[in-house]
């Protein structure tokens, strides 16, 4: 039983993943950080490597936020499968 509740709160967690994933105001949040830095990043100069090395890492992780969220989305996903899986196991058994 403990692994059913594990997949429903992975199945949970997926479906606010997603939902957060397609959040239209969390897009626009997402790509107006992601643009503010690469401009920032465009307007350094060549002595500032310092500056465009911690830029970078911003938008590397600005990336990985978003991969685990698809992760959450994924594992959801694959949750949701083994969750329909054991129902049907059960209407059979039954």
């Amino acid at each position: 039983m403990t692994d059913e509740f594990k997949l429903v709160k992975q199945r949970a967690r997926g479906a606010e993943a997603r939902r957060l994933l397609e959040n239209t105001m969390l897009k626009d949040a997402f790509e107006s950080i992601e643009k503010a830095i690469i401009d920032d990043w465009l307007r350094t100069t060549p002595p500032e490597r310092e500056i465009r090395e911690e830029l970078y890492r911003s938008v590397q992780n600005l990336g990985r936020f978003e991969m685990v969220l698809k992760s959450f989305l994924y594992t959801g996903e694959i949750a949701m499968k083994e969750l329909l899986d054991i129902e049907r196991g059960k209407e059979t058994k039954a």
